[in-house]
């Protein structure tokens, strides 16, 4: 599978609907293709990149993430977890979670996974 490489987040996100945090941590995202159908593509970000993506999904966690918030999902490297398919980046910019019944919980819930396996 050929692996793209992107500089800019922006970049990534106009060949994307939506940019996970599963996404970011798998290393693979569904491409839109011309036909209107979507493929699952291997990217590569450049790090400055990498730590803005990671920024942004930080700043929608934790009210004010500091350092080590920013680092345990940079460089996570435990288990995909379904919930992490409900944060999103959008292609504005903007950060998404859809809750399913508890907001405040899940997100505490996403903080427990990503301090367990960091």
């Amino acid at each position: 599978m050929k692996t793209r490489h992107y500089k800019t987040l922006e970049g990534l996100l106009k060949q994307a609907d939506r940019f996970t945090l599963d996404d970011f941590l798998s290393g693979f995202f569904e491409r839109k293709k011309k036909d209107g159908f979507t493929t699952l593509t291997k990217y590569e970000l450049d790090e400055s990149a990498k730590l803005r993506s990671a920024s942004l999904f930080a700043h929608k966690l934790w009210a004010r993430p500091k350092g080590d918030d920013i680092d345990r999902i940079f460089n996570y490297n435990g288990t995909n977890y379904g919930i992490f398919r409900r944060l999103w980046i959008e292609k504005d910019g903007r950060v998404t979670y859809c809750a399913g019944q508890d907001y405040q919980g899940e997100i505490r819930h996403i903080q427990y996974l990503l301090r367990k396996n960091s």
